[in-house]
């Protein structure tokens, strides 16, 4: 049964979380040794909890990673609340999946997200962020409710008794209404840029150097091997001249668009739209608007979306007798 409580401070909330020994630790941004410069800590001292960021402008990495590298090597053993954006959410539940992640001990904080802003340019919103789906808290544990209602709310099934929270109502239509305007408005934007973006889409990557930052920065990709850093695409001289003969010419670095339509592949089915590799690309190539038009016409097909419910395969690690056989059926004609 889904409570509702008042929202004070979201700080005393997670230090008070911490005192009433709900959990041990806290995964939640910090600011770093520069204004704008926030990463993700996990925190066992109250004291250092006082100054945390719950809600940071900028997300210089997916949180999701960070909780991949602290189970690395099996659950955490003590009790962690770990304050992430939606987009965060969704990447460690399809890391869960993935087995990329151990989620024991874990309890997910997240929040009504209006966006980062831009590694690049600190003064503007990534623009993924502004043609975003999923801002909305729907996937964690403990949920914060600011949009469309008067204060915030503390929603979840997690007892929380012990902390003396306000049990409150609020206007649910009202946040229903201002939730579906602000979606409509989105989808619309998306699908325009989308469509410019799709329209573009080989003469977006003529400035890619594969420096492969968008790989690096992603939440979703894991490969301890991956087959772009592996023997299968090196050469000597006398390789890259036979490779040139063939092709009538070779640019350098290879294989630009099989980098990124190897990526798309993998894992464009589980993007979960965060951004970090558009804001790491040094070419400034609209990476994550690539995969999202990508994205969003795989999950149509399959009927998926990324983080949705933890039972639910990943479509590209299971697969199903006939499942495309729409796509199949003038082949089997001709036969």
């Amino acid at each position: 049964m889904t409570l509702y409580y008042k929202l004070g401070d979201f700080k005393e909330f997670l230090i008070s979380l911490m005192k009433n020994n709900i959990v041990d630790a806290v995964v939640v941004p910090m600011r770093g040794l520069t204004e704008n410069s926030f990463s993700p800590f996990l925190i066992k001292d109250i004291e250092l909890l006082k100054n945390c960021e719950p809600q940071s402008p900028i997300m210089s990495i997916n949180s999701a990673r960070a909780l991949s590298q602290l189970t690395a090597k099996g659950a955490i053993p003590f009790k962690v609340a770990a304050v992430m954006k939606p987009c965060e959410v969704i990447a460690f539940r399809e890391l869960i999946k993935l087995n990329q992640v151990n989620p024991e001990n874990i309890i997910t904080i997240s929040f009504d997200c209006n966006g980062v802003n831009s590694l690049k340019d600190i003064n503007s919103k990534r623009e993924i962020c502004e043609i975003c789906t999923g801002f909305t808290p729907d996937n964690a544990d403990i949920k914060i409710f600011s949009i469309g209602i008067e204060s915030p709310v503390i929603a979840t099934d997690i007892e929380l008794s012990s902390l003396n929270l306000e049990q409150v109502e609020y206007n649910k239509e009202s946040r229903e209404n201002f939730i579906k305007e602000k979606l409509d408005e989105n989808i619309k934007k998306r699908e325009n840029k989308l469509l410019e973006i799709k329209s573009n889409f080989q003469n977006l990557l003529k400035n890619c150097i594969v420096c492969k930052n968008c790989m690096r920065v992603c939440p979703i990709c894991f490969c301890q091997e991956c087959f772009f850093d592996s023997p299968a695409l090196s050469g000597n001289s006398v390789t890259y001249t036979l490779r040139a003969n063939r092709m009538s010419g070779l640019s350098f670095p290879e294989n630009k668009l099989l980098f990124h339509l190897g990526r798309m592949n993998h894992m464009s089915v589980s993007c979960v739209g965060c951004g970090a590799c558009e804001d790491a690309c040094p070419a400034e190539i609209p990476v994550s608007q690539m995969f999202a038009s990508a994205g969003d016409e795989l999950k149509k097909l399959f009927n998926y979306q990324p983080g949705r419910d933890i039972a639910e395969k990943i479509p590209f690690t299971c697969y199903e007798h006939d499942e495309l056989h729409s796509f199949e059926q003038p082949y089997l004609e001709k036969r």
